[in-house]
């Protein structure tokens, strides 16, 4: 690509330090390379550069776009952390949900155990209410015979709480008083 310098007494684009060329053609020539603004062409031939002139309007007009940009980084981190907390939160309340039925379900285990070792339970030796406990945590076993689900049957209700989650489980075994064989007629999650 050719250098082009402009000679300042004629207004006419000459070829690198040689004669200057006849003006016929000289404002097309200027008129294509500094087309975009008048402005940009005094300050060619007064000699003040485009950044002396405007340099301090360079510094107003970055002042917005650096607070936009912060105010948008800002917005994105917040969003981020929001976003983490609340699927921190859904996973702890559904680790804690698991953990009380895992604890109520214990409770049933061994209630079932309970009237498996004595037919007869609740009596002296068999508590008809009591608590299991298991990792710090602690599920309500309530053990009932003959008057909650019928005659030659026992009930049993646990309630485990983790956090704010609770958990109620009733079992209903079916008891033969001769033999003393248990069977299993359901187990099932009770609302509170």
């Amino acid at each position: 690509m050719r250098k082009i310098i402009f000679d300042r007494s004629k207004l006419t684009p000459s070829k690198k330090r040689g004669s200057p060329t006849p003006a016929v053609g000289a404002r097309s020539v200027l008129g294509a390379i500094l087309r975009p603004s008048k402005l940009r062409l005094r300050m060619l031939f007064s000699g003040i550069s485009l950044d002396q002139k405007m340099g301090w309007r360079r510094g107003v007009s970055s002042l917005p776009l650096i607070l936009i940009l912060g105010g948008l980084i800002t917005t994105m981190a917040l969003g981020a952390t929001l976003l983490v907390f609340l699927v921190n939160n859904a996973n702890l309340g559904e680790r804690a949900s698991a953990e009380a039925l895992a604890i109520a379900r214990s409770g049933i285990d061994d209630g079932i155990l309970q009237v498996l070792r004595n037919k007869n339970c609740p009596d002296a030796s068999c508590l008809a209410s009591y608590e299991v406990s298991l990792d710090n945590r602690t599920a309500a076993v309530t053990i009932c015979k003959d008057f909650c689900d019928g005659i030659g049957k026992h009930t049993i209700i646990s309630i485990a709480q983790v956090l704010t989650n609770h958990k109620k489980i009733k079992a209903i075994l079916e008891t033969d008083p001769i033999t003393g064989e248990v069977l299993i007629e359901s187990i099932a999650d009770m609302p509170l």
